[in-house]
């Protein structure tokens, strides 16, 4: 059905419901990276919070990246949050600070004990330790 003039009916609707869509697909382009700043993924969230606990590790990142070392896990940040902390990255999230920065200074402890050390350019660090800045230079998911 048609007026003198004008499109059908049914090329108006179709009009509209493409445009209804097209604004719905440009709002979601721009929405989701948004929302990704400012509630990044877990594994973001307890990489943000352990270089702020450790910024010292993020000097022995380059000596890392050159060393031929590749600890458990890889570059895979759920395998290394995991092997880590023997949790998944939402639960360590929950965790307060001060008990992340124990558990981890007593792996430390325990990794020197039992002698699990890698020397890298001069350094001398502790399993635990490589795991932190693998975690760290990790690339995002």
């Amino acid at each position: 059905m048609t007026t003198r003039g004008s499109a059908p009916l049914a090329s108006r609707r179709r009009a509209l419901v493409l445009g209804a869509a097209a604004l719905a697909a440009g709002v979601a382009a721009i929405a989701v990276p948004a929302y990704r700043r400012l509630w990044p993924a877990p594994a973001d969230r307890v990489v943000r919070r352990l270089s702020g606990l450790y910024p010292e590790l993020a000097d022995a990142a380059g000596a890392m990246r050159q060393a031929a070392w590749a600890p458990a896990g890889g570059g895979d940040r759920a395998a290394l949050i995991r092997a880590l902390f023997g949790m998944d990255a939402g639960e360590v999230v929950a965790q307060p600070s001060p008990a992340l920065a124990d558990a981890l200074g007593r792996a430390v402890a325990s990794d020197f004990a039992e002698a699990r050390l890698a020397g890298i350019d001069g350094w001398t660090l502790a399993e635990t330790e490589l795991r932190l800045i693998a975690l760290m230079t990790a690339p995002t998911a």
